[in-house]
């Protein structure tokens, strides 16, 4: 037994001409509303509202913009208008965080070992730092200042004790 196998299911079917239900279902409402305007208001301006509310029926039922329905058009449209449209830059606004499942495990161990290689060498100068912190505060405590003495601007600087004399050329 052969059995009919649907191509396009995405697409809803086609129930009178090119109306789906929900066209279908629309037009019966926008013939609604335009026969109760006929019912309610008077002769000379029922049909301003009634080509108003057919219009807008027809475009809900058959129009496309952008690929979009009507009615996913209108949508669009009004949160675009509700909503604010002005973007602020906030620096430091929220923790940007990046999945583990992302970073290759080779990346996280180079990573691991650079980082515990940086404690090792920061524990090692900070060691060094106090020995040799250590050295010259044994060295004060023995000379009582340091091993090396710090020579005065007047000391390295000596003023001349006789004048310089003019060179002569023999010329007179």
């Amino acid at each position: 037994m052969q059995f009919k196998v649907p191509q396009d299911v995405q697409r809803a079917d086609k129930i009178l001409g090119p109306l789906t239900v929900r066209g279908f279902l629309t037009a019966l409402g926008g013939g609604a509303l335009a026969y109760i305007a006929y019912l309610t208001l008077n002769a000379s301006t029922w049909p301003f509202v009634a080509i108003i509310i057919i219009s807008l029926t027809a475009a809900l039922i058959f129009l496309r913009i952008h690929d979009m329905s009507f009615t996913q058009y209108l949508f669009s449209l009004l949160i675009y208008v509700f909503r604010p449209q002005r973007r602020l830059w906030v620096q430091h606004a929220g923790d940007i965080s990046i999945p583990l499942s992302y970073q290759p495990e080779l990346a996280v161990k180079k990573a691991e070992k650079v980082e515990e290689k940086a404690q090792k060498t920061i524990a090692a100068l900070a060691e060094e730092l106090a020995a040799a912190e250590a050295k010259e505060k044994e060295r004060f405590k023995e000379v009582g200042k340091p091993s090396t003495p710090r020579a005065s601007l007047a000391t390295i600087v000596k003023p001349a004790t006789t004048p310089a004399k003019p060179a002569t050329t023999g010329k007179v």
